[in-house]
């Protein structure tokens, strides 16, 4: 994909500060990106590679105790 000026492709923005958003990144994401500026004066050209991690969510407290309420009192639970 090329983005030459401030535009939203997808889930991908080009920013007008030259920033690339993308939005709800996955790990097929992941590669070399290249931005690449053209002016007058020459050209230059830089190579990003983005690593995406993703972990599987995990649990990280013990199950809260069982709390025993008769029927019809009121249960607060925090």
């Amino acid at each position: 994909m090329v983005m030459d000026a401030p535009q939203a492709v997808g889930r991908f923005s080009l920013m007008e500060n030259g920033s690339l958003t993308v939005r709800e990144a996955s790990v097929f994401d992941r590669g070399t990106y290249l931005c690449k500026v053209s002016t007058e004066y020459g050209t230059s050209v830089m190579t990003v590679p983005v690593i995406v991690i993703a972990y599987p969510p995990r649990i990280t407290s013990e199950p809260a105790p069982v709390i025993y309420a008769r029927p019809g009192n009121s249960v607060k639970l925090n």
